[in-house]
């Protein structure tokens, strides 16, 4: 045998026994025994749950340093003790739908046949959850779904119901729907999008009067403060009238920026917003949009605003007030 045959023998060898050490290690946990993985082959989905997540009332979940707990009420999800917090219901609804059909990868050991329970939940991350899901059903049935430590190798996390015996592998898809935080979660107001053709001017209101302009190069200065306003660092939800108050935003005492928008049918229609105006009639060659500017930040670096139908105020950089009243004073010179 010459010795590149030798060599050849040696490295398939070699390889052989590295696909081993992975496969052994693949089957074990992070830091698991071989031995203590038991049960059906990887192929096969073992159901935990299989409930209808429309017959769901409650759900809470505790993952690192995010608690949150939900309700359904009227068929809708709501953030528990605060019915006011502008809620992602469809990514509740997600998290609902997920949590109430359940499939393990594998059944890992059943924890009867182990000599130091304590020891092998330590091992398997039970002493310390990665993430704790609370379920309740309107018929009163509850469950609690614990997601241990996470296997790297196989993709997914040891998982044990309330204080089973039974500890599983379930795929680290599960926890992606929880992985969310309240502001994550919090539905923001969007500027509507409109092109820049069909902005046909912009009226500025203030305690003082108002002004308008159709001016083309007014317009584009304006078209960047209208869309520049950051609508991303929330204040307060759940506004009302005294609320808005509150922030100079009633409308005795706020600015207003209000783009004209064309618009393909002609029709008169009086708006009232929810700040209480009186509304404002717009003319039939336009369709409007109101951004509210209220008073400033104590540092003087902010403003609060709100838009037009927003129960929300929020804060954004004072140039942009500052921009928008300087684009009609420019007209003035």
């Amino acid at each position: 045998m010459n010795k590149r045959m030798i060599i050849m023998i040696a490295a398939v060898a070699f390889l052989g026994a590295l696909l081993l050490l992975y496969w052994a290690v693949s089957q074990s946990g992070d830091d698991i025994p071989l031995t203590s993985v038991t049960g059906t082959e990887e192929s096969d989905i073992i159901m935990l749950a299989e409930f209808d997540h429309m017959n769901m009332t409650e759900l809470s979940y505790k993952c690192g340093d995010n608690s949150l707990s939900f309700e359904c009420k009227d068929s809708q999800w709501q953030m528990k003790g605060d019915e006011k917090f502008p809620l992602d219901t469809y990514t509740v609804t997600e998290m609902a739908k997920a949590i109430a059909s359940i499939g393990a990868n594998r059944h890992v050991v059943n924890l009867t046949t182990v000599s130091d329970k304590e020891s092998i939940l330590k091992e398997y991350g039970f002493d310390k959850p990665f993430c704790i899901v609370n379920v309740k059903y309107e018929d009163g049935s509850k469950f609690e779904y614990i997601l241990g430590a996470h296997n790297s190798f196989s993709y997914g996390y040891y998982f044990r119901i309330g204080e089973s015996d039974d500890i599983y592998m379930i795929a680290d898809a599960l926890y992606d729907y929880f992985d969310y935080t309240s502001d994550d979660l919090m539905v923001l107001d969007e500027m509507p999008k409109y092109d820049s053709a069909e902005f046909k001017g912009f009226r500025l209101t203030t305690p003082e009067g108002t002004k308008e302009t159709e001016d083309i190069d007014a317009v584009a200065s304006l078209i960047d403060v209208f869309y520049g306003t950051e609508l991303t660092k929330c204040v307060e939800y759940g506004a009302d009238e005294s609320t808005f108050a509150k922030y100079g935003l009633s409308a005795d005492k706020r600015t207003t920026l209000t783009a004209l928008i064309s618009k393909d049918e002609e029709s008169d229609e009086s708006k009232m917003d929810n700040i209480g105006n009186t509304g404002e009639t717009t003319s039939s060659e336009y369709e409007t949009f109101s951004v509210y500017y209220g008073d400033a930040t104590d540092d003087g670096q902010n403003v609060y605003i709100t838009v037009e139908g927003s129960t929300i105020v929020y804060k954004t950089g004072i140039f942009f007030l500052d921009s928008a009243i300087a684009g009609f004073e420019t007209l003035e010179e």
